[in-house]
């Protein structure tokens, strides 16, 4: 996976995370509490995998 020079992440325990980029190859973000958000806490990365750590 090649890290998109575009999108920074610093979500360590996520399978796209190498090297504060993320290497999805594309990114969905969506609101948290409703149809609208007024701060970035009120959104959700959908993209989010979390690591299998086993």
């Amino acid at each position: 996976m090649n890290k998109n020079q575009d999108i920074r992440c610093s979500v360590k325990n996520c399978i796209y995370y190498k090297d504060n980029y993320c290497t999805a190859e594309r990114i969905q973000v969506d609101n948290q509490y409703g149809s609208l958000s007024n701060t970035s806490d009120e959104t959700i990365c959908v993209t989010f995998r979390p690591k299998d750590d086993r």
